[in-house]
């Protein structure tokens, strides 16, 4: 099969194109909802959920580093395309902070996936992480 591709990349690429435009229209669905942290915390965190369940997702989306000439047909690309609009508006609303880049949260979901792709239950340490990242090393605050 590989054959007919001219690099690993670009069978990966073929292989989840399906995972990556249900990721492209989550996002775009939720732009429309009203909390716009909680968005883009789903959004998230159905990333780091597909880049686990899809073993070789998380490497094709870390193969290849933003560039000033982005390939039109890379993964991360067409995530960055749909979803880039979730972390901007959630810096508009001040919801999150504003020196956040979707690059950021790209290699903080693709650095999770890859961490525990090996783990014996790496959806749930997978997923662990992802709130730790979120909430942070403190402990809540009761009101």
């Amino acid at each position: 099969m590989r054959r007919h591709f001219p690099t690993r990349q670009a069978l990966l690429e073929a292989v989840f194109q399906q995972r990556i435009e249900s990721l492209c229209g989550r996002a775009r669905q939720l732009l429309e909802a009203d909390d716009s942290r909680s968005a883009l915390l789903d959004w998230l965190h159905d990333l780091v959920g597909y880049a686990v369940s899809a073993r070789g997702l998380a490497d094709a989306l870390a193969y290849a580093p933003p560039t000033n000439e982005p390939d039109p047909h890379s993964c991360g690309n067409a995530l960055e395309a749909a979803g880039a609009r979730l972390p901007r508006r959630a810096i508009r609303d001040k919801a999150v902070k504003p020196d956040i880049t979707f690059h950021d949260l790209l290699t903080l979901a693709v650095g999770i996936a890859l961490a525990t792709e090996r783990q014996s239950d790496p959806a749930a340490q997978a997923d662990r992480l992802f709130h730790l990242a979120v909430e942070g090393l403190s402990p809540s605050q009761g009101t």
